[in-house]
Parts: structure tokens; sequence; C-alpha cells
């Protein structure tokens, strides 16, 4: 019979590859600002307050996370659906449990949804049709309202080891209420508030660039108030034009305090016969590893929707890092597209050193700081693998071409060659050019490579060519 373990521990402190909003360890490095410049840092004080209380209310969520695996050792995609007790909200008498959240895989693995307080269940199934919803003939763990979760503020609900069955079983629910295709993470209602992260994030909606959730004002305010963004709705992927199965998606992942409009040029030039632009909005206020969660969980989903067989990825500044960072993520998830051509604009692959002046000097430390401090884990662990004394080198998945785009127009105003933000030799860090494809240097700033006329050029010819290097 297919069982479901659950129990309860202290705080879970590693990451949960691929969980499907935040990560255990993502939700304790809840927030992550790198300031363009972090000199403003001594005269925040109202943003440092509106910080400190966003980071306190991320920390009062529930985690429940956990492995699936599957009895009859078949292939996937997989999902595993996560059910609310809308009636415990309300005293009722009876339950009145519903699908509120599910988590896709392509393989059997590590899955996991942070929710608030309230009790929830879950299920489990082999999704032998890629429909996103349970069919008659597809093993099923069904829901044990025995095992559900009591969630309060901060709990943690690890190591739930779920295990679908080898074969279907007869009587079996043949519907868990998961949303059919064109239905994909329907918004929560009015009278149905959102209960899990995965509810908030859009997953392929339709929009344009002057969209008001890609605001600059409202990019700018993600960096201190990244919970606001995120219960508004804003993050997720979006696309700017209905899916055509016969046009490559190009990926955008912008920077820090960055939205998709910043790419409006370089979509601008974009050949719509060929590609179709998709754009990742994120608050800048979130660490990286839980940026990058975010954008695996997405992309990975709509490629299942849209089975989608290869995809293009563009990203400017710290959106390189993010965009890096979900390349090596995506290939633990056995994700199915191929990803030819990683064009990354004005990168600080070797980091920030200013960071080092915010941990120091800044009333709140924000996670992030840590992670782009020249030398950082994360920015180790974007080329590296294993400890190291016997580290080893961790390349892109096969089939991957980086083309890296420097800018060098901003003289010496850092004390070294820079382009007015990052420095020319962390644009440049040896592990960054060593696996690079090939080098593009371009005389302007940070934020204008962006609309530079060659750099725009350069970017149009390489996704011609799907990433082959240009004579």
């Amino acid at each position: 019979m297919a069982t479901l373990a659950l129990r309860t521990r202290k705080p879970y402190r590693g990451r949960v590859p691929g969980a499907g909003f935040f990560t255990a360890s993502a939700l304790r490095r809840a927030l992550a600002l790198l300031a363009v410049m972090l000199l403003a840092l001594a005269s925040s004080g109202c943003m440092m307050f509106s910080l400190r209380g966003q980071l306190a209310q991320m920390s009062t969520a529930c985690s429940i996370a956990g492995t699936l695996a599957d009895d009859g050792g078949a292939a996937g995609p997989y999902v595993v659906a996560l059910l609310h007790d809308d009636a415990a909200a309300s005293d009722a008498a009876q339950p009145a449990w519903r699908q509120v959240d599910y988590f896709v895989m392509e393989r059997e693995g590590a899955w996991g949804f942070i929710v608030g307080p309230g009790n929830y269940g879950l299920a489990a199934f082999r999704d032998s049709n890629g429909n996103f919803r349970h069919d008659a003939g597809e093993p099923l763990l069904t829901f044990d309202p025995g095992s559900s979760m009591s969630c309060s503020a901060g709990k943690v609900f690890a190591d739930i080891a779920l295990r679908v069955p080898a074969e279907a079983t007869p009587g079996a629910a043949t519907a868990i209420g998961l949303p059919t295709l064109g239905q994909l993470r329907p918004r929560p209602a009015v009278d149905r508030p959102a209960v899990s992260g995965g509810q908030l994030l859009s997953f392929g909606d339709v929009t344009t660039l002057e969209d008001a959730r890609f605001d600059p004002e409202i990019a700018a305010a993600s960096s201190w108030r990244p919970l606001d963004f995120i219960l508004a709705g804003r993050s997720g992927l979006y696309l700017l034009e209905p899916y055509d199965p016969d046009k490559i998606p190009v990926v955008f992942v912008h920077g820090i305090n960055g939205s998709p409009r910043d790419f409006s040029a370089l979509v601008g030039q974009l050949d719509r016969k060929r590609f179709q632009p998709w754009v990742f909005s994120y608050a800048s206020g979130l660490g990286l590893d839980t940026t990058v969660d975010i954008l695996t969980s997405t992309m990975l989903e709509l490629e299942l929707h849209y089975q989608v067989k290869r995809f293009h990825l563009v990203a400017h500044s710290m959106g390189g890092l993010v965009a890096r960072g979900f390349l090596l993520r995506r290939a633990e998830r056995n994700a199915p597209a191929e990803v030819p051509l990683f064009i990354s604009l004005s990168t600080p692959w070797g980091g920030h050193e200013a960071a080092l002046r915010g941990i120091t000097s800044s009333p709140v430390v924000v996670p992030v700081w840590r992670d782009i401090v020249p030398g950082s884990s994360y920015l180790r662990e974007l080329f590296y693998t294993g400890q190291e004394a016997g580290a080893q080198v961790q390349f892109l998945p096969a089939g991957t071409r980086h083309h890296l785009l420097f800018t060098y127009g901003g003289g010496n105003t850092l004390g070294r060659a820079n382009d007015g933000v990052v420095t020319v030799a962390s644009e440049l860090a040896a592990e960054a050019q060593t696996q690079a494809e090939r080098i593009y240097g371009f005389d302007d700033s940070h934020a204008g490579i962006l609309s530079n006329l060659e750099a725009m050029k350069t970017v149009n010819l390489l996704l011609a060519g799907d990433g082959a290097p240009l004579r």
C-alpha cells in the first residue's frame, strides 16, 4: 500500500533542492539586497525598519518539505498536491479539504512548500500523460486525513517521504481537483486568500512590459519590502505574447533593483517571427537561492505544460548570477528542455567588494551581502562542488554555450576599471572567462549595455546562430 511518512523536528538548515517556493534554508536567508553602491545605508533608517519588519514576517511561515519515490521505478513526471482545510479556519464542524497548490517534478526527488498557518494534507501521483491532473489509471498516493499537519508560525515539517504505488489502486480517487491545462495556478479568490507561496506566483501570465507590476518604483521598493512584492502577486514568469509552439522562448532575467521593463530595447529588437520573449520578475530583496528556486520551479512547470523543447537565456547584472544558478539547479531536477545559449550582460561574477562594507556598517545585515562578497559560498558554488581541498570544477550542462558580455565605460571611478557599478575584474572573473564560449567588451555603462546598439546586435546575432561563435 502507498505510504506517507511524516515527522517534525528542529528547523532544517540545509537547502531543499527545487522547493516549490522558498527552500528551508532560503527561508532562513529570507531577504537579500545588494544596493548598487551600498552608500545610502547610513541614511536609510526608515528602509531598515521596513526591512526588519519584512524579515520578521517572513520568519513566521511554515515549511513542509520532503522527497517522493515511485515504487514502480517508472519515469515521471509527478505532481505533489497540497491540500488545505478551509473549514478549520472557520471552526466548521467538518473538514473541507481543497487543493491549493502543487509541485511538479520531472523525476523522483525533493519537493517543498511554504505556507501560512492552517491544517494541510498531501497527495501525489504519477502524471503519465503530463496534464497536471490525476486521471484514472495513474498511480496515486491518496490523501490520508490522519496524516494532516497543523502549521503554526515558524513550524517545520521535514523529511516527509511520499511513495507513489507501482500501479493504480482500484477505487482510489480519480481527481484531486488540480487545475486543467490552460488554467495553471488560478489566483486566490477574494473570499479565499492565498495560503501557499505558489498561489502568488505567475506561471506564464500573458502581459506587456508596460504592466504596472514592472514599474521602476515598485522594482526599487522590492529591495526593502520584498514580502509586499510577493503578496501582491508580482513574482514569476510572464509571457509577452500567447505561447506559440513554433517560436523559441527567450527568457530574460533582470538585475538588482530592476524589472522586466529594463529589457524594453532588447525585446524591441528581437526577431518575433522566430522567438518569443518570456520575462522573469522577482523581488530584489530576496536571497539568490530563493530567487533561483522560484525561477527553476516556474520554468520547469511551463516546460512540461507547453512541452518546450528548447529555450535561450539572457540575463543582466546580478541576474547573471541567478541565471547560472538556475541552469545548475534545473540540471539537478532533470529539466527536459535544452538551453543552447546563455548570454550574460555586465554580471559581477567575482562579487562586489561594497557588500563587505554593508555587512560591517548596516544595522540590518541582509543575507545576500554575504552571498556576493568576493569568495562567498554562493559565488564559489556557481563554479565548484565539494570542499575547497578537493573541489571539482562545476560546468554548465552539456550543450549550453555561455557568451559573456561586459562593460568598461565607468573609467576609474571605483579606483579600478569599471562600468560605473561593477569592476571589470569582477565581470571578468577567471572562472567565468574559462567557461565562456566567447567574451565581448563594450565601452558603455552598467545599465547602458541594455540599449547599446552594438551589444543588442551581438545578442541578436548570437540568438540567430543558437550560440555559435560570431565570425
